[in-house]
């Protein structure tokens, strides 16, 4: 089943595998109608000494066979012999022209059972094969052609069939075609001897292609990367390096410019181009990052601006409260410290839930460089409250979230026994009936006559003021803030206590701790950007502890870890084909390709536990060159995959509708070396951010 999962995935990843030695299968008619005529010799005649001809001008090493039908036997539909099996030229060729002289046509035309036997003479379903059919007429044996064409096509790993209809009518031709078509190969029409000729020349071939066009002339281009859309050029002081890949294996390292006008200037064929550049550490979180970026380079005169963002912005706008904007880096008045403003921090979400440790952080404001993905974005405004809000960032894009913290101001006036303000007011603010407070600060009358405020979002609270020290003179009292952006004053007197009415209404608490320490952490804000069918609760209750989805994800990908290989496989399964999976859950799919060649990755993707037991598996996209897997970027089409087990009692591979199979898990040991006695496992570096 693994080679059935890169079948499945081959059409779905940028993936070109180097192909195992070509192998040819020559299907030759030689049922009765091959007697007919033309320009006075015999079909079959004619097709013996052009296929001498083309077999003798085939290289040594090519791979080639022979199946006739119709040569043994009149009427009969399983008249089909495999003349000689596929074997390099050297040693098949003479045999190929002996088998052909000798054929004597009598039959039927079973032309679908004869290529169906032909492809699986040359493993189509294993390696790179070619079937050249030859024929002077339709399927007579009740079967359909075109549907075994679209059953190889979907099977094989690169499997082209060609069809030569030799002295075939229009309509005739059209009914074998779909053999060529559905495969990628060629119907030749051959009326005459020099047409046949010609046609088994081309379709014997290695690999018949068009006549390649002339190179196009390469064109000056001046690449401009930054780290965001909008940010400034980067050049020689930013980056350590940049390394393009292009057409036809092409590798250039740029010479970075000093000045801001461009990154580097240079001159690139056109096509398909792959930069990756290694940004050096400067001031700020997450500043020194590796990134792969793709453009094209037209056909074309003149010069190419190529202006590439490497990585996304993100900008975040602070509001208090009912619209009121607090711009970046500035304070308002606060019981809290005196002044109040808002501070921030990102954290990544990893598997469901916040990453343990920040991304990065902004005091007073939020406006960084980040690596696109899914985030926390945690807001704390007056030392007093805090929220979360999830952030979805796409590459390139600069996303502006407003965050809006909802807070009313409340001002908080103590009074003694004769109803004057006390002289050193202290207040704390609580959440619930009782417990310590969350936030504590003065809020006392100033010289000047005035107030300050304390900002607490919509919800029932408890305040405790008073004279500092007062003791039993102290008051609390629950105060209700209707909604946001309001100004509120409270009054409280000597002495005051909290009824059981208010108790009882204090009883559902607003707000959690944050991270384990005192603070007021209100509910996760799910409207900034939540990806589409992505749950509130997937990112945990708070920001700063582990979900228990978390750990299930790292236990799951534990128990999973090492190499597998089918058990139907036999007992050098793991010499093979073997599937690799580390701790995290990321896998990749190991495909040896023989001899000197060694191994290459074929798949790679990122497994995670599902609710029944099962690990998940998500196909992504490769680079070019398949040393980088875009762990956030699934490949598009990709089946279905899942793995049961991975302990003690083995695993199961499940891709799509194809059912399970068993793994067998392998030892080191076990894995086939490189001819150089090195174990090549060629793992991809998991990135972020879409190529």
């Amino acid at each position: 089943m693994l080679r059935l999962l890169l079948v499945i995935l081959l059409a779905a990843l940028p993936l070109r595998l180097a192909a195992q030695e070509a192998g040819t299968m020559i299907v030759l008619d030689a049922s009765g109608s091959m007697w007919g005529d033309i320009g006075g010799r015999t079909k079959i005649e004619i097709a013996r000494e052009t296929l001498a001809e083309a077999v003798g001008n085939l290289p040594a090493g090519q791979g080639l066979g022979l199946i006739v039908y119709g040569a043994t036997r009149k009427g009969d539909c399983a008249d089909i012999v495999t003349a000689v099996p596929p074997g390099p030229v050297a040693e098949t060729g003479r045999r190929v022209v002996s088998a052909a002289d000798a054929a004597v046509p009598k039959g039927k035309t079973p032309i679908t059972e004869s290529v169906r036997r032909a492809a699986q003479a040359v493993r189509f379903n294993e390696a790179k094969a070619t079937v050249v059919l030859v024929t002077d007429g339709i399927e007579t044996c009740d079967a359909d052609p075109c549907a075994l064409a679209r059953d190889l096509e979907r099977e094989g790993i690169d499997f082209t069939a060609h069809v030569v209809g030799f002295g075939l009518s229009a309509e005739e031709g059209r009914a074998v075609a779909c053999l060529a078509d559905e495969t990628g190969g060629r119907y030749i029409e051959a009326n005459d001897r020099d047409a046949l000729s010609d046609a088994l020349a081309t379709t014997l071939a290695a690999d018949p292609e068009p006549d390649e066009p002339d190179a196009a002339a390469p064109r000056d281009v001046a690449l401009l990367l930054r780290d965001a859309e909008g940010r400034p050029v980067l050049n020689s002081r930013d980056l350590a390096s940049v390394v393009l890949a292009g057409p036809d294996g092409a590798r250039v390292g740029a010479e970075l410019d000093y000045g801001r006008e461009a990154t580097a200037r240079l001159s690139l064929a056109p096509g398909e181009w792959e930069v990756t550049a290694e940004r050096v550490e400067t001031a700020g979180d997450n500043t020194a990052y590796s990134a792969l970026k793709r453009f094209t380079v037209p056909e074309g005169d003149g010069e190419v601006v190529v202006d590439l963002p490497l990585r996304a912005h993100l900008t975040v706008e602070t509001i208090v409260g009912a619209g009121e904007p607090l711009p970046s880096g500035e304070t308002v008045p606060s019981a809290v410290a005196g002044r109040a403003g808002a501070s921030y921090e990102l954290r990544e979400i990893v598997r469901g839930a916040p990453a343990a440790t920040r991304y990065a952080a902004g005091a007073g404001g939020f406006d960084e460089v980040v690596a696109p993905g899914r985030y926390i974005l945690r807001g704390t405004f007056a030392r007093t409250i805090t929220r979360d809000v999830l952030v979805e960032i796409a590459e390139g894009e600069h996303k502006v979230v407003p965050f809006d913290f909802a807070l009313s101001r409340v001002v908080v006036a103590a009074l003694d026994a004769d109803g004057k303000p006390v002289t050193r007011q202290t207040t704390v603010l609580a959440d619930g009936p009782k417990g310590a407070g969350f936030s504590r600060g003065g809020g006392g009358l100033r010289k000047d006559g005035a107030r300050l405020p304390f900002f607490l979002p919509a919800g029932r609270w408890r305040i405790n003021a008073g004279q500092e020290g007062g003791g039993q003179r102290r008051s609390e009292v629950l105060v209700e803030v209707p909604g946001a952006g309001g100004d509120l004053t409270v009054t409280v007197g000597e002495g005051e206590r909290l009824s059981e009415t208010d108790r009882a209404a204090l009883a559902v608490p607003n707000c959690s701790a944050v991270g384990g320490k005192t603070g007021c952490l209100l509910g996760t804000d799910t409207a900034a950007s939540v990806p589409p069918g992505t749950a509130a609760d997937t990112v945990g209750e708070a920001a700063g502890a582990n979900s228990v989805a978390a750990a299930d994800d790292a236990q799951g990908a534990g128990a999973l870890a090492g190499f597998w290989a089918m058990e139907e496989d036999g007992p050098d399964a793991c010499a093979g084909n073997v599937l690799a999976i580390d701790g995290d859950g990321f896998f990749r799919l190991r495909i040896y390709l023989g001899g000197a060649t060694g191994f290459t990755t074929a798949v790679a993707g990122v497994c995670a536990p599902g609710t029944d037991g099962a690990a998940r598996c998500t196909p992504v996209a490769l680079s070019q060159d398949r040393r980088s897997a875009y762990v956030d970027r699934p490949a598009e089409g990709a089946p279905e995959i899942a793995i049961k087990g991975g302990g003690a009692d083995g695993a199961e591979l499940c891709v799509g509708a194809e059912g399970c199979k068993p793994l067998v898990r392998c030892q080191a040991a076990d894995l086939r070396v490189a001819e150089s006695g090195e174990q090549v496992l060629d793992a991809p570096a998991p990135v972020r951010g879409q190529p």
